[in-house]
């Protein structure tokens, strides 16, 4: 598969633009090129950037095969409400504790249930779906239970 996109390397690439579709603040692409719109407020702008840049840290920039990992990252992230919960939920919480301190960065789980990146029934519904899981020699079954959580 060949290497398309922008030029392979860990250089930053940030736009500018004056503003983004759909009144967004910022946004990255799975080659991890940054977009900061400039119609915002100066604290929203570097929230925004510092959140970006996580997004940014998860995008392949040099390597081999860097195209087909950028698809597979991008799939993936669509694909996985869990995936794009924990990814949202952490570059908020990266962002607002670098902005606004420790109890604005543990406030961050609550972003992408906010802001419609996915929907409790969502993940909900993926993680039924995850059934069993074994680590290091470990069984560990994966379920979602609306009732009490069990003593044993």
């Amino acid at each position: 598969m060949p290497d398309v996109g922008p030029p392979a390397g860990n250089q930053l690439r940030l736009s500018r633009p004056a503003t983004l579709p759909g009144r967004a603040v910022g946004g990255t692409t799975g080659f991890g090129e940054i977009a900061i719109a400039r119609d915002w407020t100066l604290t929203e702008q570097r929230i925004t950037l510092l959140h970006e840049l996580v997004h940014r840290y998860f995008t392949p920039r040099v390597g081999p095969l860097r195209r087909l990992r950028a698809e597979l990252k991008m799939s993936a992230y669509a694909r996985s409400a869990i995936l794009r919960y924990l990814e949202e939920a952490l570059a908020e919480g990266y962002a607002q504790l670098r902005v606004n301190g420790l109890a604005a960065g543990l406030r961050a789980w609550r972003f992408p249930l906010r802001f419609g990146y996915v929907t409790i029934s969502q993940v909900a519904a993926e993680g039924r779906a995850v059934g069993t899981i074994v680590l290091g020699g470990t069984t560990f079954h994966v379920s979602i239970s609306l009732g009490a959580i069990p003593s044993n």
